[in-house]
């Protein structure tokens, strides 16, 4: 009877145990699964939403902008990452301001950055233009309690909710003029200078992108080309380049897109655009050459756009 009561909580214990030191182990992979959300980015950043990726493009056209955004990943896998977006700009003479709130949630993690931009745009000779922008703001991480399969009360998940948010902030510039876009944005700026944030490898540390029209943007009807070259740095890993196109027809009003990504996978969009002021655009990139074993599925983007 005794070595029977005995027996029990030995087990129980040692099923305590391994459920403490996998929560630790989730708990210390958060950082490192934000990390690597930002070497994976939206569809949209290249095309239909740079402000996503950098942060001097807040305000580069006239007016307001609003744009939400949707992403699933893995969806055959079980706590698969869903990323929703929101992001707002205004220009206002010379000055862009912007807003960015990104929440994702993988498995039991849940994170939201939220970021605002102030924006300058310079005008030089002719129709050239120097873009400048810097975004501040913070992310917060946190475990769903709700979520959790087995003991709820687990200390060292109060502790990880209980920490304080982190700051942050984005630098980017950009030069345009009527047809050429060149861009260079610093990400995570906490990361760049080697702080208290992950000191981790394996997370963006700059974001640079070319692009060119092809065709007479001043005509409505004519077909605009608009090949990219991007590249990606890498701390710790294989820097990653970026290549495609988009193809515009009617003013905009269409829009089909192919970008191929060094990690071994492409990504797919088409656009529709109704008076330059209502867009949706939706995007699928396959799973890259690494996740391919896990998922048989990649992901799929669906972006809403409102400009005034």
């Amino acid at each position: 009877m005794l070595f029977g009561i005995f027996y029990i909580n030995v087990v129980r214990g040692i099923a305590q145990i391994i459920k403490s030191l996998f929560m630790l182990i989730l708990i210390s992979f958060s950082g490192a699964t934000q990390a690597w959300a930002q070497l994976y980015p939206l569809g949209a950043q290249y095309f239909h939403n740079q402000y996503l990726g950098n942060p001097a493009t807040a305000g580069i056209d006239s007016g307001f902008r609003a744009d939400i955004s949707n992403r699933v990943q893995w969806n055959d896998v079980p706590g698969a990452p869903v990323n929703q977006l929101f992001t707002g700009v205004l220009r206002t003479g010379k000055v862009g301001l912007g807003l960015s709130l990104n929440k994702e949630k993988e498995g039991l993690m849940n994170s939201l950055r939220t970021m605002a931009t102030l924006g300058y745009h310079l005008p030089l000779n002719n129709d050239q233009k120097l873009h400048f922008g810097l975004s501040i703001g913070m992310l917060t991480q946190r475990i769903r309690i709700e979520d959790i399969v087995g003991n709820q009360g687990d200390p060292s998940v109060s502790n990880y909710n209980s920490r304080e948010f982190f700051l942050d902030g984005d630098y980017g510039m950009a030069y345009t003029n009527s047809k050429l876009k060149v861009q260079l944005a610093i990400p995570n700026l906490k990361n760049f200078f080697n702080t208290d944030y992950f000191r981790t490898s394996n997370f963006s540390v700059f974001y640079s992108a070319i692009t060119y029209k092809i065709g007479n943007p001043s005509n409505k009807n004519s077909m605009i080309m608009e090949p990219i070259i991007a590249f990606r740095g890498v701390k710790g890993f294989k820097n990653i380049m970026d290549a495609g196109t988009k193809i515009s027809f009617s003013n905009d009003r269409l829009n089909l897109s192919g970008i191929y990504h060094s990690t071994g996978n492409s990504t797919f969009g088409i656009g529709f655009n109704y008076n330059s002021a209502i867009g949706i655009s939706s995007m699928y990139s396959t799973g890259t050459s690494v996740l391919r074993g896990f998922s048989t599925t990649g992901d799929f983007e669906i972006n809403l756009r409102l400009s005034l």
